[in-house]
């Protein structure tokens, strides 16, 4: 893979990570190398569990909105933000009006 850093990994880099998790040693301390490594790693975590963690919200904000109003409140709300949002988009000026 272009761009991944490889490494040979042995039981000195296998104690320093498990040092960082287990929080005894920060990240920082680690020397280039083993803090390149350990960042790629962050890094694939964040990209892997940030639409997890998105949906999840999603998921308990409409579970939200359904405990505690009723579908036409919750229609009405909706319409109100659309015609928020149109409102906006008209006080900016349309796109045809604006000089090229």
């Amino acid at each position: 893979m272009a761009g991944r850093r490889v490494l040979d990994i042995d039981s000195t880099v296998v104690e320093a990570i498990s040092a960082v998790i287990e929080r005894r040693l920060d990240p920082s301390d680690l020397g280039l190398v083993l803090w390149q490594l350990w960042e790629d790693g962050f890094n694939t975590g964040v990209s892997r569990m940030k639409p997890k963690l998105e949906a999840a919200e999603s998921t308990a904000d409409y579970w939200y909105l359904r405990a505690r109003y009723s579908i036409a409140e919750i229609c009405e709300m909706q319409m109100r933000a659309m015609d928020d949002g149109w409102r906006a988009y008209w006080d900016a000026g349309m796109p045809t009006e604006v000089a090229a």
